[in-house]
């Protein structure tokens, strides 16, 4: 996800995933901690980048794919197709 807001600054890239540091006034610097967490959980990541403030931001979210059988899905016990 990309944007063109405030952007961060290059300190705050490099904490920007640890649990507790937020910015904002009544943060609790959760959501990113966990979302990174989540993403590692199931052998993903959540990345950042920013030119700077004022600059904008993007966040990348990857994830692996899975490969699925006929055997593994539930509609081909039913004989539906997908």
């Amino acid at each position: 996800m990309q944007d063109t807001g405030s952007g961060i600054a290059a300190e705050n890239l490099t904490r920007i995933f640890q649990y507790g540091f937020t910015t904002k006034k009544n943060g609790h610097g959760f959501g990113l901690h966990s979302g990174a967490n989540a993403a590692r959980e199931m052998d993903g990541s959540l990345t950042v980048a920013s030119a700077g403030l004022g600059c904008g931001t993007t966040f990348t979210l990857e994830l692996p794919s899975a490969v699925l059988s006929k055997a593994d899905c539930p509609l081909a016990h039913h004989g539906a197709t997908p």
